[in-house]
Parts: structure tokens; sequence; C-alpha cells
């Protein structure tokens, strides 16, 4: 990539003078076009994408802080109380559910939520040592050298990688984990209520007495249904051999 933008830069600056139109009417402008392309083709490389998706969805953070409206609705019963106030959470750590109420309280306004790549340590240490991901990416695209040419070769990579990841990958890949933790809760409460559901069916059938038993101690079943028609029976109370011993209908 480096290379591509060393060249692609060189031939522009070679043709800057003769190119004027309407969008790049001076040097600057058909720098920064030149950067602007560069950025793309960073911004559309599937590696780069691979890779900063795998940084994304190992060291992305939450931030989680009320509205106005949240402050009174969300207290000690509801079911984001423990997500109320979030800072520097990591995504790996979410469990079960936990962003799909976080999902739920912030389409009802309740919170603001904000996924980033790096820890916010405050203003007082983002000034001191703390190092951004950005920065470290930049790192890879700087040239070693002491000259006034590189540094300012310098400064131009420096620009295309932060228009590359800033502007367009951080947005497309903070969009698809927030689908990608959505769809893992979704699929947590499914396979709950599918757990639930399973245990509630996998029973041994009721024993059922003989026809000789007491009457008293025989097995009887309800069965409900419900229809707008009053005329028809809501309720049959069945024997144990299932034919029919009383209909109920509803109340008039």
């Amino acid at each position: 990539c480096v290379c591509v933008c060393v060249c692609v830069c060189v031939c522009v600056w070679v043709w800057v003078v003769p190119v004027v139109c309407s969008h790049f009417s001076n040097v600057r402008a058909v720098l920064q076009g030149a950067c602007h392309m560069v950025a793309m083709e960073i911004a559309h490389e599937p590696l780069v994408r691979q890779a900063l998706r795998h940084v994304f969805r190992t060291r992305a953070v939450l931030h989680v802080k009320p509205t106005k409206k949240g402050k009174k609705m969300i207290d000690d019963t509801h079911p984001c109380y423990a997500f109320k106030y979030l800072k520097n959470k990591p995504v790996r750590d979410l469990r079960g559910d936990d962003f799909l109420k976080i999902e739920q309280a912030e389409s009802d306004h309740l919170i603001e939520v904000k996924i980033s790549v790096d820890i916010d340590y405050g203003s007082e240490k983002r000034n001191s040592t703390s190092h951004t991901y950005l920065e470290e990416v930049k790192t890879l695209f700087y040239r070693d050298e002491f000259s006034s040419v590189v540094e300012k070769w310098n400064a131009q990579r420096a620009a295309t990688v932060t228009l590359a990841i800033q502007k367009v990958l951080f947005p497309i890949m903070e969009k698809e984990l927030r689908q990608t933790l959505l769809q893992e809760a979704k699929d947590h409460v499914l396979r709950s209520c599918a757990l639930k559901f399973r245990q509630m069916l996998d029973m041994a059938p009721y024993p059922v007495l003989r026809d000789d038993a007491p009457s008293d101690s025989r097995a009887r079943v309800v069965a409900c249904a419900y229809l707008p028609d009053r005329t028809v029976p809501s309720y049959l109370l069945q024997n144990c051999s299932l034919l029919p011993v009383t209909e109920l209908f509803p109340p008039t």
C-alpha cells in the first residue's frame, strides 16, 4: 500500500501543472484528491478489512451513558440498570442477552452507546503516554529517515491512513460489530427459549388409571379453546379415555 501511495502521489505531482479543472484547480487540491483515492484503495483492501475486523472484535470497548430521560426511567428494577453507566467495557466480556438489552434501551432513547477501538483514559492521561490504534497503524507507513522531503511524504501518508481508517473503516467496522453482537444476543435468547420449552415438554406421560379404579381417582383432562362465538364451548372436560364429560361455555 505504501508503494501504491507513493507511486500515485508522485504521478499526480508530476502532472499537477497541466491539470486544471473546477475540482482540482491547484496543487493542494490535486494532492488531496490523490490521498483520497489511495485512502479508498486501502479501505477496500480485503486483507485490511479482515485485520481491522479482528482488531475490533478483540480490542473494541463499550461506552454507555444515560440520556436525560434514561436518568429518570432506568432504576434498580429496569433490565438495563446494570448497563446504565459503562466505560471501557470490552465487548468480548458481554454475555448472553446483554447487548440486546443495551440495544433496546438505546432504541427507547434511554442511553447513548459508543463503540471504540481505543480505551478512553481521560483527558489527563490521553496527552501523556497513551497510544491509539490509529497511531500504531501510522507507524507502519512511516519512513525512518531525516530530511524535509521524507517528513512531507510521511505527513501525506499519515493523512491518507487517517482518512482510510478513521473516516471510512471505523464506522463500517462499528456497524458490523453492532450487528454481530445483536445477532449473537438474539441467538442466545432463541437457544434459551428452546431449551426451556424442551424441558417443559420432555416429561413422562401422565399415568392412566384402569377403568375399574374409583371415579374420584381417575385422570381427567381439561381442553381449552377460545372463539369469539359464545355459542361454542370454550372448555371441555374429558375423562381418562378422552371422552367428553362436561362442556363449559364462556359467561355471557
